[in-house]
């Protein structure tokens, strides 16, 4: 789906006195959401701008995921605020980017060689951490040495790396320099060219919605297989699927969403999402009085 093309079929109007629910799973995924029954975080903050600028008001339900999955296939929810596209999921969930980009990222001792490709960490003799289960990233080299300890979580990985129990970790981008600006990062860094390029973040919005609406794609490849960016179906230019999306897509590009994950970064100067929010609108008043 050439989602240029789709965008001019969204309307401006706005939603009015509509609610939206957003689902989500207990656990925490810091900088992103906190543990129930906290829900704040940079998706709420992200999700709560969006629907006010259609005129809509934001639900958090937090339930564990395959309940929360569960909720979404049948539309009691509207959408997953980050949700990865699968063939299964893509029959009961519409798949758009949320705004904030991704990518897995390399952290070690300061002291490691700068590793541009996983395979480095073999002739370099590097351990990598790795949770049970975890994502491998497509495939690891051959002959990696992996340490999988129970219960790995971003804090452990760091203690074992200065502990020199392991050499190697990869996680989120996002959320490692959150932790690293969090704690100071003290004799750690990071290597953002190990392990892959900077790809959209996908939320996943309900098909059974009674928000959603939808309609064929008039960009859909039939010869090309399905996938996040070629759909057969989109949402009506009407509905309020669309016209959320529509909101998302203003914010990347008005700089509220990048205003928002500096703000994440740096509280210590005083910045919060809120004053980000209206730091990007005065700019944005103020661009447009000065044009002719």
């Amino acid at each position: 789906m050439r989602l240029s093309i789709f965008l001019l079929l969204l309307l401006s109007v706005p939603a009015i006195g509509c609610e939206l629910t957003m689902g989500y799973r207990t656990n925490e995924r810091l900088p992103y959401i906190h543990a129930e029954p906290k829900d704040t975080g940079l998706f709420a903050t992200l999700f709560e701008e969006a629907t006010r600028r259609i005129g809509c008001d934001l639900t958090v339900i937090r339930a564990p995921k395959n309940r929360i999955i569960r909720e979404l296939e049948l539309g009691h929810i509207d959408f997953y605020p980050s949700l990865s596209f699968t063939p299964k999921r893509a029959k009961y969930a519409w798949f758009f980017p949320n705004g904030l980009p991704e990518r897995y990222t390399g952290i070690s001792r300061m002291n490691a060689p700068d590793i541009k490709q996983l395979e480095e960490l073999v002739p370099h003799k590097m351990v990598l951490l790795m949770a049970p289960g975890s994502y491998d990233l497509g495939g690891l080299p051959k002959g990696l040495n992996q340490r999988r300890p129970q219960d790995l979580d971003i804090p452990k990985a760091f203690t074992m790396l200065r502990a020199n129990k392991g050499d190697f970790f990869i996680y989120d981008e996002f959320t490692l320099e959150y932790y690293l600006h969090q704690e100071g990062g003290d004799g750690l860094k990071l290597h953002p060219d190990c392990c892959e390029k900077p790809r959209n973040m996908f939320f996943g919005f309900s098909r059974k919605s009674p928000h959603f609406q939808g309609i064929a794609n008039p960009d859909f490849m039939a010869d090309m297989p399905v996938s996040a960016t070629n759909q057969p179906g989109i949402p009506a230019p009407n509905s309020v699927a669309a016209q959320l999306v529509q909101a998302l897509t203003e914010m990347m590009h008005d700089g509220t969403i990048a205003a928002y994950r500096k703000a994440v970064l740096h509280p210590e100067g005083g910045i919060s999402p809120a004053s980000a929010k209206k730091a990007t609108k005065a700019n944005s008043a103020g661009a447009e009085s000065q044009q002719p």
